[in-house]
């Protein structure tokens, strides 16, 4: 797990700024197609990454949660640390192998007529894969690997990007709450009323004892 460094904070709207140009220019260069190509790519890395991290987390643990002696509860939300870590990695590591494809978009993309299009809408394409890109990250700053994910959204244009976004992140609403809420615990940081609530409800989900729940959260309240 990782503590991003409370002073880089600031230069992390610098970052947006320069990554979005970046974007914006890349996407006129290489058109829509391989920004197709990309997108793609992404949704399969998190798909294939959702379904292939329990599996790994029972093989390698990056975390035992020692919490407050309750061992059912502990290892079950150890084991739901872990596999978000795990959905981290291999999502880095699947998308990393999906750029072996590009190569083939990129010929298909240079052909006469299709260059002409693809060229035209490229940079307009590039600016809605922007916002895309940047409610990926805070998706994925909500899970346990960046220990102080949510600071780093609040302190930074994210947390702008996270409001705007609020109609298509509710989908995951609920998801990034409790993450948020397990990022809380591993900190030992006193819980919300928010993401105590979402706690309750993912525990209650799971089979477990209000009285279970109840001893497990008093160390955080």
């Amino acid at each position: 797990m990782i503590t991003f460094p409370s002073d880089w904070m600031i230069y992390l709207n610098g970052v947006i700024i320069i990554w979005f140009l970046i974007d914006l220019y890349r996407g006129y260069k290489r058109g829509m197609l391989l920004q197709i190509v990309d997108v793609v790519g992404t949704f399969v890395a998190l798909f294939a990454a959702w379904l292939l991290s329990p599996a790994f987390s029972k093989v390698i643990t990056f975390v035992k949660l020692d919490g407050n002696g309750l061992v059912t509860i502990n290892q079950f939300v150890g084991n739901q640390v872990n596999r978000l870590i795990w959905f981290v990695v291999l999502f880095v590591v699947i998308r990393i192998l999906l750029l072996l494809v590009t190569p083939l978009a990129s010929f298909i993309s240079k052909m006469p007529l299709i260059k002409q299009v693809n060229s035209a809408i490229g940079g307009v394409f590039a600016v809605v894969m922007f916002g895309v890109k940047l409610m990926i990250a805070i998706l994925l700053l909500s899970t346990p690997l960046i220990i102080n994910g949510q600071d780093v959204v609040n302190n930074t244009w994210l947390k702008q990007v996270n409001e705007v976004g609020q109609p298509v992140l509710v989908f995951v609403d609920d998801f990034i709450i409790r993450n948020d809420a397990i990022q809380s615990i591993i900190m030992e940081q006193k819980l919300p009323d928010e993401q105590e609530q979402a706690m309750v409800k993912w525990l209650t989900d799971n089979n477990f004892t209000d009285q279970e729940i109840k001893e497990f959260l008093n160390k955080y309240e």
